[in-house]
């Protein structure tokens, strides 16, 4: 097991106790069901400064962390030892799978976890949804991304920004 520490660029910060077989891929999953403006895919955690790949476990970060601060390579970590995980949230990757081609079903996905994250009522927000819904080839994509604009648009006309 791992002790893992979540802390958002804001200050928020989350624990969980995790299997060391467990990827970074599922560990986003699991802070995605605790703060949902944080939609997995938008998601970026840092061990110092580096990234963690999607595929990495946690022991595997672990032991990286241990070595980056003189420690040995074995796998198990100390009992009271805790991996400090930095998150940072982006829409960048939620945008560009959006406006790829690709399956319906993961632009839809990407959409979600565009809206979740991106800040609601901006200019940017309202014309990467509008371009989604004018150009994208999937009538359900289109049909969702329209579905959004009443939201950001009122928002925009409230001056939410």
């Amino acid at each position: 097991e791992v002790a893992v520490h979540v802390r958002s660029v804001s200050g928020e910060a989350l624990s969980f106790r995790v299997d060391a077989r467990t990827a970074a891929r599922a560990l986003k999953r699991q802070i995605a069901e605790v703060w949902p403006g944080a939609p997995a895919l938008c998601q970026r955690l840092l061990l110092s400064s580096e990234p963690l790949s999607d595929s990495e476990t946690m022991g595997q970060a672990a032991a990286r962390h241990r070595v980056s601060n003189g420690g040995d390579h074995e796998p198990a970590m100390a009992s009271d030892a805790v991996l400090p995980l930095m998150l940072i949230v982006s829409i960048e990757e939620a945008q560009r799978q959006l406006l790829s081609a690709g399956q319906p079903r993961r632009r839809l996905e990407a959409l979600d976890a565009f809206a979740r994250a991106a800040p609601r009522g901006r200019r940017g927000t309202v014309a990467v949804v509008c371009q989604a819904a004018a150009d994208d080839e999937a009538a359900e994509v289109r049909a969702a991304a329209l579905g959004l604009l009443p939201a950001l648009i009122e928002a925009r006309s409230r001056g939410d920004e």
